[in-house]
């Protein structure tokens, strides 16, 4: 008796194994999404504007993409609120393929 259950949970652990390995590769191939470059920013915040979700950063130079300056960023509306003109911050420059360049994990 102690057999054929140790036999029945194997055949079903078997089938299980191959039921998930199809199940796999029949649905539509999935492409990873490429991944974006992350650049450190150091700078100052000069202005914000909350409703277009901008904020203008005077910062030092970002080795590899750019020389210091002052340039518009996009910002997650929560960072938007959150920063005041003046404030020191540290983030993550995350360019873009359309030229647009975005702050995240700002501090």
């Amino acid at each position: 008796m102690k057999s054929n259950a140790l036999a029945m949970v194997v055949a079903l652990t078997v089938m299980a194994g191959a039921a998930c390995s199809r199940s796999g590769s029949t649905g539509p191939a999935v492409a990873a999404a490429p991944q974006e470059k992350h650049y450190p920013l150091v700078g100052e915040v000069v202005s914000v504007d909350v409703a277009r979700k901008v904020m203008v950063v005077r910062h030092n130079e970002v080795p590899g993409l750019m020389p210091a300056m002052a340039m518009e960023f996009d910002v997650s509306a929560g960072d938007a609120a959150a920063v005041r003109p003046g404030e020191h911050i540290r983030a993550d420059l995350i360019p873009s393929k359309t030229g647009n360049y975005r702050l995240e994990k700002i501090w």
